[in-house]
Protein backbone atom coordinates (compact mmCIF):
# COMPACT_ATOMS: atom_id res chain seq x y z
CA UNK A 1 0.00 0.00 0.00
CA UNK A 2 1.21 3.53 -0.76
CA UNK A 3 1.69 5.10 2.65
CA UNK A 4 4.12 7.98 2.13
CA UNK A 5 3.15 11.62 1.64
CA UNK A 6 5.02 14.90 1.73
CA UNK A 7 4.38 18.60 1.18
CA UNK A 8 6.09 20.18 -1.82
CA UNK A 9 7.21 23.76 -2.32
CA UNK A 10 3.66 24.82 -3.22
CA UNK A 11 2.22 23.55 0.05
CA UNK A 12 0.52 20.75 -1.85
CA UNK A 13 0.78 17.04 -1.14
CA UNK A 14 2.94 14.63 -3.14
CA UNK A 15 1.99 10.96 -2.97
CA UNK A 16 5.16 8.84 -2.87
CA UNK A 17 5.47 5.22 -3.94
CA UNK A 18 7.68 2.63 -2.31
CA UNK A 19 10.63 3.66 -4.50
CA UNK A 20 10.46 7.24 -3.34
CA UNK A 21 9.02 8.56 -6.62
CA UNK A 22 6.25 11.12 -6.77
CA UNK A 23 3.16 9.31 -8.03
CA UNK A 24 0.55 12.04 -7.94
CA UNK A 25 0.23 15.68 -7.01
CA UNK A 26 -3.03 16.38 -5.24
CA UNK A 27 -4.65 19.77 -4.77
CA UNK A 28 -5.93 18.91 -1.31
CA UNK A 29 -4.04 21.08 1.16
CA UNK A 30 -5.39 19.17 4.15
CA UNK A 31 -2.93 16.30 4.66
CA UNK A 32 -4.99 14.53 7.30
CA UNK A 33 -8.08 14.60 5.12
CA UNK A 34 -6.13 13.26 2.14
CA UNK A 35 -4.57 10.43 4.15
CA UNK A 36 -7.92 9.44 5.62
CA UNK A 37 -9.70 9.39 2.25
CA UNK A 38 -6.88 7.43 0.64
CA UNK A 39 -6.84 4.86 3.43
CA UNK A 40 -10.61 4.57 3.25
CA UNK A 41 -10.43 3.92 -0.49
CA UNK A 42 -7.68 1.32 0.03
CA UNK A 43 -9.75 -0.46 2.66
CA UNK A 44 -12.79 -0.49 0.35
CA UNK A 45 -10.81 -2.07 -2.48
CA UNK A 46 -9.16 -4.59 -0.16
CA UNK A 47 -12.57 -5.65 1.16
CA UNK A 48 -13.76 -6.46 -2.37
CA UNK A 49 -10.87 -8.89 -2.85
CA UNK A 50 -11.12 -10.23 0.72
CA UNK A 51 -7.63 -9.03 1.58
CA UNK A 52 -6.27 -7.16 4.62
CA UNK A 53 -4.66 -4.55 2.37
CA UNK A 54 -3.86 -3.76 -1.26
CA UNK A 55 -1.31 -1.71 -3.14
CA UNK A 56 -2.78 1.23 -5.04
CA UNK A 57 -0.52 2.80 -7.66
CA UNK A 58 -1.53 6.35 -8.50
CA UNK A 59 -1.96 7.29 -12.16
CA UNK A 60 -1.88 10.65 -13.90
CA UNK A 61 -5.21 12.43 -13.65
CA UNK A 62 -7.08 14.56 -16.18
CA UNK A 63 -8.70 17.99 -16.15
CA UNK A 64 -11.32 16.87 -13.62
CA UNK A 65 -11.35 16.19 -9.88
CA UNK A 66 -11.19 12.40 -10.38
CA UNK A 67 -8.24 10.36 -9.10
CA UNK A 68 -7.19 7.07 -10.69
CA UNK A 69 -5.24 4.13 -9.30
CA UNK A 70 -4.19 0.71 -10.49
CA UNK A 71 -4.43 -2.37 -8.28
CA UNK A 72 -3.17 -5.86 -9.08
CA UNK A 73 -4.81 -9.01 -7.74
CA UNK A 74 -3.85 -12.54 -8.76
CA UNK A 75 -1.73 -11.20 -11.62
CA UNK A 76 -4.59 -9.18 -13.09
CA UNK A 77 -4.82 -5.40 -13.14
CA UNK A 78 -7.90 -3.40 -12.17
CA UNK A 79 -8.67 0.31 -12.30
CA UNK A 80 -9.82 2.24 -9.25
CA UNK A 81 -11.48 5.65 -9.60
CA UNK A 82 -12.24 8.00 -6.75
CA UNK A 83 -14.44 10.94 -7.69
CA UNK A 84 -15.94 13.43 -5.21
CA UNK A 85 -19.73 13.09 -5.62
CA UNK A 86 -20.30 16.81 -5.05
CA UNK A 87 -17.98 17.70 -7.94
CA UNK A 88 -18.28 14.82 -10.42
CA UNK A 89 -21.17 13.08 -12.18
CA UNK A 90 -21.01 9.78 -10.31
CA UNK A 91 -24.45 8.39 -11.03
CA UNK A 92 -24.25 9.49 -14.67
CA UNK A 93 -20.96 7.63 -15.13
CA UNK A 94 -22.50 4.46 -13.69
CA UNK A 95 -25.67 4.61 -15.80
CA UNK A 96 -24.01 5.66 -19.07
CA UNK A 97 -21.41 2.92 -18.71
CA UNK A 98 -24.21 0.33 -18.71
CA UNK A 99 -25.90 2.02 -21.68
CA UNK A 100 -22.73 2.02 -23.77
CA UNK A 101 -22.02 -1.63 -23.06
CA UNK A 102 -25.57 -2.48 -24.12
CA UNK A 103 -24.88 -0.73 -27.43
CA UNK A 104 -21.75 -2.73 -28.09
CA UNK A 105 -19.31 -0.01 -27.06
CA UNK A 106 -16.21 -1.15 -25.15
CA UNK A 107 -16.77 0.84 -21.99
CA UNK A 108 -15.10 -0.57 -18.86
CA UNK A 109 -17.01 -3.19 -16.90
CA UNK A 110 -17.73 -1.90 -13.40
CA UNK A 111 -17.08 -4.59 -10.78
CA UNK A 112 -17.97 -2.65 -7.65
CA UNK A 113 -19.23 0.83 -6.88
CA UNK A 114 -19.98 3.00 -3.87
CA UNK A 115 -21.95 5.95 -5.23
CA UNK A 116 -22.06 7.72 -1.87
CA UNK A 117 -18.26 7.82 -1.69
CA UNK A 118 -17.63 8.06 -5.43
CA UNK A 119 -15.58 4.84 -5.51
CA UNK A 120 -15.41 2.60 -8.58
CA UNK A 121 -13.53 -0.65 -9.16
CA UNK A 122 -13.41 -1.36 -12.88
CA UNK A 123 -11.87 -3.31 -15.70
CA UNK A 124 -8.42 -1.94 -16.52
CA UNK A 125 -8.08 -0.79 -20.13
CA UNK A 126 -4.33 -0.29 -19.81
CA UNK A 127 -2.33 2.74 -20.93
CA UNK A 128 -2.35 2.63 -24.74
CA UNK A 129 -4.21 5.83 -25.44
CA UNK A 130 -4.76 6.68 -29.09
CA UNK A 131 -2.88 9.90 -28.39
CA UNK A 132 0.24 8.06 -27.29
CA UNK A 133 0.53 5.55 -30.14
CA UNK A 134 -1.12 7.20 -33.14
CA UNK A 135 1.07 7.84 -36.19
CA UNK A 136 0.67 8.62 -39.86
CA UNK A 137 0.83 4.89 -40.57
CA UNK A 138 -1.79 3.64 -38.11
CA UNK A 139 -4.07 6.69 -37.99
CA UNK A 140 -6.51 5.55 -40.73
CA UNK A 141 -7.03 2.15 -39.10
CA UNK A 142 -7.41 3.55 -35.58
CA UNK A 143 -9.85 6.22 -36.72
CA UNK A 144 -11.95 3.78 -38.75
CA UNK A 145 -12.34 1.62 -35.67
CA UNK A 146 -13.23 4.67 -33.59
CA UNK A 147 -15.84 5.75 -36.15
CA UNK A 148 -17.31 2.24 -36.24
CA UNK A 149 -17.64 2.41 -32.45
CA UNK A 150 -19.23 5.82 -32.78
CA UNK A 151 -21.92 4.34 -35.03
CA UNK A 152 -22.72 1.84 -32.27
CA UNK A 153 -22.78 4.58 -29.68
CA UNK A 154 -25.31 6.54 -31.73
CA UNK A 155 -27.56 3.55 -32.44
CA UNK A 156 -30.74 2.56 -30.63
CA UNK A 157 -33.58 4.57 -29.22
CA UNK A 158 -32.97 7.96 -27.67
CA UNK A 159 -32.01 7.41 -24.01
CA UNK A 160 -33.30 9.44 -21.09
CA UNK A 161 -30.43 11.90 -20.87
CA UNK A 162 -30.20 15.69 -20.74
CA UNK A 163 -30.53 17.44 -24.08
CA UNK A 164 -27.87 19.74 -25.47
CA UNK A 165 -30.43 22.54 -25.50
CA UNK A 166 -30.05 26.24 -26.20
CA UNK A 167 -29.37 27.06 -22.54
CA UNK A 168 -26.54 24.51 -22.42
CA UNK A 169 -25.02 25.86 -25.63
CA UNK A 170 -25.23 29.47 -24.42
CA UNK A 171 -23.59 28.40 -21.15
CA UNK A 172 -20.69 26.97 -23.14
CA UNK A 173 -20.38 30.19 -25.16
CA UNK A 174 -20.19 32.10 -21.90
CA UNK A 175 -17.02 30.15 -21.05
CA UNK A 176 -15.34 31.92 -23.94
CA UNK A 177 -16.63 35.40 -23.11
CA UNK A 178 -16.02 35.04 -19.38
CA UNK A 179 -12.72 33.16 -19.19
CA UNK A 180 -10.89 33.40 -22.51
CA UNK A 181 -11.43 37.13 -22.87
CA UNK A 182 -10.43 37.52 -19.21
CA UNK A 183 -7.21 35.63 -19.90
CA UNK A 184 -6.48 37.97 -22.80
CA UNK A 185 -7.63 41.09 -20.92
CA UNK A 186 -10.04 41.96 -23.73
CA UNK A 187 -13.15 44.10 -23.26
CA UNK A 188 -15.81 43.91 -25.96
CA UNK A 189 -17.36 46.89 -27.64
CA UNK A 190 -21.12 46.88 -28.23
CA UNK A 191 -20.46 46.10 -31.91
CA UNK A 192 -18.27 43.13 -30.99
CA UNK A 193 -20.90 41.86 -28.58
CA UNK A 194 -23.37 41.95 -31.46
CA UNK A 195 -20.95 40.01 -33.68
CA UNK A 196 -20.59 37.30 -31.06
CA UNK A 197 -24.33 37.14 -30.45
CA UNK A 198 -24.89 36.71 -34.18
CA UNK A 199 -22.41 33.86 -34.62
CA UNK A 200 -23.61 32.14 -31.47
CA UNK A 201 -27.13 32.23 -32.87
CA UNK A 202 -25.92 30.82 -36.21
CA UNK A 203 -24.17 27.94 -34.47
CA UNK A 204 -27.24 27.14 -32.37
CA UNK A 205 -29.30 26.89 -35.56
CA UNK A 206 -26.82 24.38 -36.97
CA UNK A 207 -27.01 22.31 -33.78
CA UNK A 208 -30.77 21.95 -34.00
CA UNK A 209 -30.86 21.37 -37.76
CA UNK A 210 -29.19 18.00 -37.19
CA UNK A 211 -30.60 14.63 -36.05
CA UNK A 212 -30.28 14.37 -32.28
CA UNK A 213 -28.48 11.29 -30.92
CA UNK A 214 -26.44 10.13 -27.95
CA UNK A 215 -23.30 12.29 -27.78
CA UNK A 216 -20.18 11.36 -25.80
CA UNK A 217 -19.00 15.02 -25.77
CA UNK A 218 -15.26 14.24 -25.44
CA UNK A 219 -14.68 11.65 -28.13
CA UNK A 220 -11.00 12.16 -28.91
CA UNK A 221 -7.54 10.61 -28.76
CA UNK A 222 -7.11 10.95 -25.00
CA UNK A 223 -10.36 9.13 -24.24
CA UNK A 224 -9.86 6.20 -26.62
CA UNK A 225 -7.55 3.27 -25.89
CA UNK A 226 -6.19 0.35 -27.87
CA UNK A 227 -7.21 -2.81 -26.03
CA UNK A 228 -5.51 -6.17 -25.81
CA UNK A 229 -8.44 -8.18 -27.15
CA UNK A 230 -9.69 -9.62 -30.43
CA UNK A 231 -12.44 -7.07 -31.11
CA UNK A 232 -10.19 -4.30 -32.38
CA UNK A 233 -12.67 -1.77 -31.03
CA UNK A 234 -11.23 1.02 -28.89
CA UNK A 235 -11.88 1.27 -25.19
CA UNK A 236 -14.00 4.34 -24.46
CA UNK A 237 -13.69 6.35 -21.25
CA UNK A 238 -14.69 9.70 -19.72
CA UNK A 239 -18.29 9.54 -20.91
CA UNK A 240 -20.12 10.88 -17.85
CA UNK A 241 -21.05 14.14 -19.61
CA UNK A 242 -22.98 12.37 -22.39
CA UNK A 243 -26.11 14.14 -23.65
CA UNK A 244 -28.57 14.05 -26.49
CA UNK A 245 -27.18 16.36 -29.16
CA UNK A 246 -26.19 16.87 -32.82
CA UNK A 247 -25.11 13.82 -34.76
CA UNK A 248 -21.84 15.42 -35.92
CA UNK A 249 -20.61 16.49 -32.48
CA UNK A 250 -18.51 13.42 -31.71
CA UNK A 251 -17.12 13.00 -35.21
CA UNK A 252 -16.04 16.66 -35.09
CA UNK A 253 -14.44 16.03 -31.70
CA UNK A 254 -12.49 13.08 -33.11
CA UNK A 255 -11.39 14.51 -36.45
CA UNK A 256 -10.74 18.01 -35.06
CA UNK A 257 -8.95 16.79 -31.94
CA UNK A 258 -7.78 19.55 -29.58
CA UNK A 259 -4.55 17.65 -28.91
CA UNK A 260 -3.38 16.79 -32.43
CA UNK A 261 -3.99 17.66 -36.08
CA UNK A 262 -4.05 15.83 -39.41
CA UNK A 263 -4.05 17.07 -43.01
CA UNK A 264 -7.55 17.49 -44.38
CA UNK A 265 -6.84 15.13 -47.28
CA UNK A 266 -6.22 12.38 -44.71
CA UNK A 267 -9.44 13.13 -42.86
CA UNK A 268 -11.80 13.55 -45.80
CA UNK A 269 -11.95 9.84 -46.75
CA UNK A 270 -12.71 8.93 -43.15
CA UNK A 271 -15.48 11.51 -42.92
CA UNK A 272 -16.93 10.38 -46.25
CA UNK A 273 -17.02 6.73 -45.15
CA UNK A 274 -18.68 7.69 -41.88
CA UNK A 275 -21.21 9.77 -43.80
CA UNK A 276 -22.02 6.88 -46.14
CA UNK A 277 -22.46 4.54 -43.17
CA UNK A 278 -24.95 6.95 -41.62
CA UNK A 279 -26.82 7.23 -44.91
CA UNK A 280 -26.95 3.44 -45.25
CA UNK A 281 -28.30 3.08 -41.74
CA UNK A 282 -31.34 5.19 -42.73
CA UNK A 283 -32.28 5.75 -39.09
CA UNK A 284 -31.68 9.49 -39.33
CA UNK A 285 -32.34 12.09 -42.00
CA UNK A 286 -28.87 12.74 -43.40
CA UNK A 287 -28.59 15.47 -46.09
CA UNK A 288 -26.05 15.86 -48.86
CA UNK A 289 -22.37 15.47 -48.01
CA UNK A 290 -21.85 19.20 -48.59
CA UNK A 291 -24.41 20.06 -45.91
CA UNK A 292 -23.09 17.31 -43.62
CA UNK A 293 -19.53 18.63 -43.96
CA UNK A 294 -20.78 22.10 -43.06
CA UNK A 295 -22.45 20.62 -39.99
CA UNK A 296 -19.13 19.07 -38.93
CA UNK A 297 -17.24 22.33 -39.45
CA UNK A 298 -19.72 24.50 -37.59
CA UNK A 299 -20.31 22.03 -34.77
CA UNK A 300 -16.55 21.72 -34.36
CA UNK A 301 -16.32 25.52 -34.30
CA UNK A 302 -18.78 25.70 -31.41
CA UNK A 303 -16.75 23.08 -29.56
CA UNK A 304 -13.46 24.88 -30.08
CA UNK A 305 -14.88 28.23 -28.98
CA UNK A 306 -15.99 26.50 -25.79
CA UNK A 307 -12.61 24.80 -25.35
CA UNK A 308 -10.78 28.13 -25.54
CA UNK A 309 -12.88 29.13 -22.56
CA UNK A 310 -12.39 25.86 -20.69
CA UNK A 311 -8.62 25.87 -21.12
CA UNK A 312 -8.52 29.48 -19.92
CA UNK A 313 -10.59 28.58 -16.87
CA UNK A 314 -8.41 25.58 -16.07
CA UNK A 315 -5.49 27.97 -15.80
CA UNK A 316 -7.11 31.00 -14.16
CA UNK A 317 -9.35 29.17 -11.70
CA UNK A 318 -7.76 25.73 -11.25
CA UNK A 319 -4.08 26.64 -11.76
CA UNK A 320 -3.64 23.97 -14.46
CA UNK A 321 -1.27 25.59 -16.91
CA UNK A 322 -0.52 22.65 -19.21
CA UNK A 323 -3.64 23.30 -21.28
CA UNK A 324 -2.32 26.72 -22.30
CA UNK A 325 0.08 24.90 -24.61
CA UNK A 326 -2.84 23.36 -26.54
CA UNK A 327 -4.63 26.67 -27.11
CA UNK A 328 -2.71 27.67 -30.26
CA UNK A 329 -3.91 24.47 -31.90
CA UNK A 330 -7.51 25.10 -30.86
CA UNK A 331 -7.33 28.65 -32.19
CA UNK A 332 -5.99 27.23 -35.47
CA UNK A 333 -9.07 25.05 -35.75
CA UNK A 334 -11.31 28.08 -35.18
CA UNK A 335 -9.61 30.17 -37.86
CA UNK A 336 -9.55 27.27 -40.31
CA UNK A 337 -13.37 27.36 -40.29
CA UNK A 338 -14.11 31.08 -39.90
CA UNK A 339 -12.00 32.06 -42.90
CA UNK A 340 -13.81 29.61 -45.22
CA UNK A 341 -17.47 30.49 -44.71
CA UNK A 342 -18.65 33.96 -45.85
CA UNK A 343 -21.41 33.89 -43.21
CA UNK A 344 -18.70 33.97 -40.56
CA UNK A 345 -16.77 36.91 -42.04
CA UNK A 346 -17.46 39.35 -39.18
CA UNK A 347 -16.52 36.78 -36.56
CA UNK A 348 -13.41 35.90 -38.54
CA UNK A 349 -12.39 39.58 -38.55
CA UNK A 350 -12.93 39.76 -34.79
CA UNK A 351 -10.82 36.66 -34.18
CA UNK A 352 -7.99 37.81 -36.44
CA UNK A 353 -7.95 41.48 -35.47
CA UNK A 354 -8.62 41.24 -31.74
CA UNK A 355 -8.20 37.71 -30.40
CA UNK A 356 -5.23 36.49 -32.43
CA UNK A 357 -2.97 39.49 -31.62
CA UNK A 358 -3.96 39.26 -27.95
CA UNK A 359 -3.13 35.56 -27.88
CA UNK A 360 0.17 36.17 -29.64
CA UNK A 361 1.16 38.79 -27.07
CA UNK A 362 0.03 36.56 -24.20
CA UNK A 363 1.97 33.53 -25.43
CA UNK A 364 5.14 35.57 -25.80
CA UNK A 365 4.69 37.12 -22.37
CA UNK A 366 4.15 33.71 -20.76
CA UNK A 367 7.03 32.18 -22.73
CA UNK A 368 4.70 29.59 -24.24
CA UNK A 369 6.42 28.09 -27.30
CA UNK A 370 4.29 28.37 -30.43
CA UNK A 371 5.65 25.16 -31.87
CA UNK A 372 4.00 22.26 -33.63
CA UNK A 373 4.41 18.98 -31.79
CA UNK A 374 5.13 15.61 -33.45
CA UNK A 375 1.37 15.02 -33.19
CA UNK A 376 0.57 17.95 -35.47
CA UNK A 377 0.38 16.99 -39.12
CA UNK A 378 -2.34 19.38 -40.23
CA UNK A 379 -3.35 23.03 -40.53
CA UNK A 380 -1.51 24.08 -37.37
CA UNK A 381 1.56 25.31 -39.24
CA UNK A 382 -0.28 28.04 -41.13
CA UNK A 383 -1.35 29.64 -37.85
CA UNK A 384 2.21 29.48 -36.50
CA UNK A 385 3.33 31.79 -39.28
CA UNK A 386 0.78 34.35 -38.09
CA UNK A 387 1.59 34.30 -34.38
CA UNK A 388 5.27 33.39 -34.15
Amino acid sequence: MVKSYRYNDNDEIDLINTNGCVMELTTNSNQASFENSFMQLSTWVAAYFGLPEVTLSALTGDASFKAFYRVTHEQKNYMVMAAPPHKEKITEFFEIDKLLIQRGVRAPTILAVDLAQGYFLMEDFGDLLYYEIISENNMPDLYRKALATLLNLQSGTTPNLPHFDELAIQTEFSLFTEWCLKLLNLTLSSKEEAVLAKVFGQLIEVFFAQPQVLVHRDYHSRNLLVLDDMSGAPGVIDFQDAVIGPITYDVASLLKDCYLTWPQDKLNPLLEDYYLALRADKKAAIPSFEVFHRWVDWTGLQRHIKVLGIFSRLYLRDNKSRYLYDMPRVLAYVLAVTQVYPELAEFNDFMKQRVLPAFSAYWHKQHIPILATPKDKGNYHALLEQVA
